[in-house]
């Protein structure tokens, strides 16, 4: 195997009579100051010759599937010959019932002539039923045409299929969460240098003096803002922050008037002030806001996940462009679903949000093709931590 097509690492593997199965060879690049790292690992297959039939097993590619059109997948892998197609015999079990909770997956899975490996999707099927999470496990079964891996782990995988007739339940550590953000952010800048804006959001789910930690650990990283560090019902929290870390700090995208907002911009506790127009009043109130945040040399940041309609996008653009105080604006891609039931005039080009030339925020409804897409139930996340308690998600 070769691990580059430029400067060549060759690695020849040993042929021996033993039945070894799938192994790999994984080169990783030490960091180093003569140097910038560009990919710093790559993994080559070793394929065993000592049996003439194909080394067949499978591997879960997506272990998470949902009821929301999210799918899972399975993929099944050989080595050795691949000329001619080869059939492989699974079984399909766990607790979700093929055919009812899934689309159903054949017992038999066709390798085409040529190709190393196929991909097996597993689709929730979208109903009514409260089911929690179920799974689904595909075996590989003994065949006559081909060899299965040595390793049972290898001859097996399970994918978890989610209800969305439930929220989804996430699992939260905040101490492995605040040892693990540092190493991310030293492994961002180290390989890509400090010309990106990096930003973060801590999605309320610190204490203060754990936000405060936070913060003071990616100092050395510049991040463009630490957002919603700790919840901000209580705005004097954010004091605490702000005596032991110079991050920037950022919040607001839940705020509804100026009064949810009025001590952290008066005492300079945040850099950044995340309102919307359709949560904060409206674009005359939000322009309260911003004046007096410019008073203290605050910026605005306004929130702009997809829970926000191209209607919300298109009036927050125009209030970007007259805002003498603007700091940054968060974009989230829409659906082409979306986009075509809110035909709009603004754009993204070149990094830049451009608001057109439509008179009014340029949003338009086609009630028409809406209706094609009735209301789907679905829900945000639940976040326990590892004892079950709930958490702020």
């Amino acid at each position: 195997g070769r691990l580059s097509h430029r400067e060549a690492g060759t690695r020849t593997a040993i042929d021996d009579t033993a039945v070894e199965s799938f192994e790999s060879v994984t080169l990783e690049i030490v960091p180093s100051t003569a140097y910038v790292l560009g990919n710093a690992a790559a993994t080559i297959q070793i394929g065993d010759s000592d049996t003439s039939n194909s080394l067949v097993r499978v591997r879960v590619e997506d272990r998470d599937a949902f009821e929301s059109g999210d799918p899972g997948r399975f993929v099944i892998e050989r080595l050795g010959p691949t000329a001619s197609s080869l059939t492989v015999s699974v079984t399909l079990s766990g607790s979700a019932t093929n055919g009812i909770d899934y689309v159903t997956i054949p017992g038999t899975i066709t390798l085409p002539a040529g190709a190393s490996s196929v991909a097996v999707n597993v689709v929730p099927i979208q109903d009514t039923i409260i089911e929690g999470v179920e799974t689904v496990t595909l075996t590989i079964n003994s065949n006559a045409a081909y060899t299965r891996a040595p390793s049972s782990a290898d001859n097996t995988g399970t994918i978890n299929l989610y209800d969305d007739d439930l929220p989804t339940v996430t699992v939260w550590d905040t101490p492995k969460y605040l040892r693990h953000v540092p190493q991310l952010f030293e492994k961002l800048r180290s390989q890509y240098g400090f010309d990106w804006h990096l930003l973060h959001d801590a999605h309320h789910r610190l204490t203060p003096i754990e936000a405060a930690t936070l913060g003071k650990a990616v100092e050395p990283y510049r991040l463009f803002w630490l957002e919603d560090a700790t919840p901000a019902e209580n705005q004097e929290a954010f004091r605490l922050i702000r005596q032991h870390t110079t991050t920037p700090l950022a919040v607001g995208e839940i705020f509804n008037t100026i009064w949810d907002c009025k001590d952290l911009i008066q005492n300079q506790l945040i850099d950044y002030i995340r309102t919307t127009v359709v949560r904060a009043g409206g674009i005359t109130h939000l322009r309260r806001i911003a004046d007096l945040a410019s008073l203290y040399q605050i910026r605005t940041g306004s929130h702009g996940a997809t829970d926000l309609s191209p209607v919300t996008m298109g009036a927050a653009l125009h209030f970007d462009a007259w805002v003498p105080n603007f700091g940054i604006q968060e974009y989230m891609r829409h659906t082409p679903e979306t986009d075509a039931v809110f035909p709009h005039d603004y754009r993204f080009e070149n990094g830049y949000l451009l608001p057109g030339e439509t008179p009014g925020h340029g949003v338009d409804i086609d009630e028409a093709l809406a209706a094609r897409y009735p209301y789907q139930r679905a829900y945000l996340p639940v976040a326990r931590l590892d004892d079950g308690t709930m958490w702020n998600w």
